[in-house]
């Protein structure tokens, strides 16, 4: 049995009549990261020790998912049993493995080959109630009727009675009559009439389909989060809980400028300090790169019509800088004068005396405490994203930890829309490129 990493879906139909349908169904489904099983292609796998009829249901036996088209044509046919044809003969072959579990099938008609049937049935029965026996017409010659050739269908008894058996008509019939009877699995049939009809069902039948490229950046950046986040995450009494929150009472008595100073526990400022020559830098960002670069986060704007950086890829955006600027302060905490600081802070042990120290000598370690922080809290929405498809921006910590200065600093840094009305402005006057 063939094996792939990718769900793997066969294609059953006649060919000549669905030749365009059959490689623009493949063509979609392989950008959508499924492997395809198509005969007429030449990456079909073949054992041509087997006869092609026998390799083309075995190929079966490695899907997930079995397309079947019905069209106007019935198509070759099979040596047995009588009158069936080989697109039949994969049906009811994928049949048995759905009814077993093994398998998905989605079944569609044309609809003007549908349409054709539902009307002759209907006009069978108006022939049998109200011209029979005026016209002295037999069962058969209202078959034949019913089933005659036309430039819709070309062979009616062939392809109804197909249609009827994928709906498992005679076994909802029977299950009707009787309420014990088990209802028939997997015979839901689809009409189509263009390709985007046949694409609307695809999307609701299989499992969430989306790029191979999105899928794969998804699959990387979900193993990279993992790994980030058991760095800064340990366990206690059976609890996950962030390595950063050492250090959140300090921050919370963290009050001030830089040339102020701030009062906090003992305790607190020696847990400060545990959190300080701890503290990670081992974070990847490799995977988050590409998912940057990759523009497939990006939001797409139909009134601007252009993309643009929505909650998505901005919340990429700022992982990514906060993971920067952990490893550019713990690079800082790395000289053996910044160690011997913080070593320092291990003398102290009271829960309620209260060290006054300068806000610029732990200035950095709330830094460090916010950015670990919006790391830990930015990765977990990622992750939540990845799993459920949706996504909830977190509360994140300032970008100083100096509170009065948050405010002065945003209403310094100018926006993009302003940044472009600038640019747009210098190319308009002319004027000499910026020193």
């Amino acid at each position: 049995m063939t094996t792939s990493p990718r769900p793997r879906v066969f294609i059953s139909s006649t060919i000549y009549d669905f030749a365009d349908l059959r490689s623009a169904a493949k063509y979609w489904l392989e950008e959508s990261g499924y492997e395809v099983a198509a005969s007429e292609f030449n990456d079909f796998p073949k054992d041509v020790e087997r006869n092609s009829y026998d390799a083309c249901l075995a190929s079966i036996d490695s899907c997930q998912y079995f397309i079947l088209l019905i069209g106007a044509r019935a198509g070759g046919r099979v040596a047995s049993p009588p009158n069936t044809t080989i697109t039949m003969a994969e049906y009811r072959y994928a049949y048995e493995r759905a009814k077993e579990g093994k398998l998905k099938i989605v079944a569609l008609v044309r609809r003007s080959v549908w349409t054709a049937r539902e009307d002759r049935s209907a006009l069978a029965e108006l022939i049998k109630d109200k011209y029979q026996q005026e016209h002295g017409l037999s069962d058969d010659d209202i078959a034949n009727l019913k089933h005659h050739r036309s430039k819709i269908v070309v062979e009616a008894d062939t392809i109804f009675g197909f249609i009827s058996e994928v709906a498992r008509a005679a076994e909802m019939r029977a299950a009707a009559k009787d309420p014990s009877a088990p209802l028939p699995v997997n015979n839901w049939v689809h009409t189509f009439e263009n390709f985007r009809d046949i694409i609307d069902v695809l999307r609701a039948s299989f499992v969430r389909v989306q790029g191979l490229r999105r899928a794969a950046l998804l699959a990387n950046m979900r193993q990279e989060l993992g790994t980030n986040l058991a760095t800064l995450l340990g366990r206690e009494k059976g609890i996950l809980r962030p390595y950063y929150v050492w250090a959140s009472k300090a921050r919370e008595q963290f009050s001030g400028g830089p040339d102020d100073t701030s009062e906090i526990r003992e305790i607190d400022l020696m847990n400060l300090a545990v959190f300080g020559y701890t503290a990670s830098s081992n974070l990847l960002t490799y995977s988050l790169d590409d998912a940057i670069a990759s523009g497939e986060f990006l939001h797409f704007d139909a009134t601007a019509n252009r993309y643009t950086v929505g909650d998505l890829h901005q919340a990429l955006l700022d992982l990514r800088k906060a993971i920067t600027s952990v490893k550019s302060v713990c690079s800082g905490f790395l000289t053996a004068e910044r160690r011997a600081e913080l070593l320092e802070f291990k003398k102290y042990r009271s829960a309620s005396a209260r060290v006054s120290i300068s806000n610029v000598k732990i200035g950095l370690l709330m830094v460090l405490h916010d950015q670990t922080r919006n790391t830990v809290q930015l990765s977990l929405a990622l992750l939540r994203y990845i799993e459920t498809g949706e996504y909830t921006t977190p509360e994140l910590s300032p970008i100083t930890p100096f509170k009065d200065h948050e405010p002065e600093l945003r209403s310094g840094r100018p926006t993009l829309d302003e940044l472009v009305e600038f640019a747009l402005g210098q190319a308009s006057r002319r004027v000499a490129p910026l020193a």
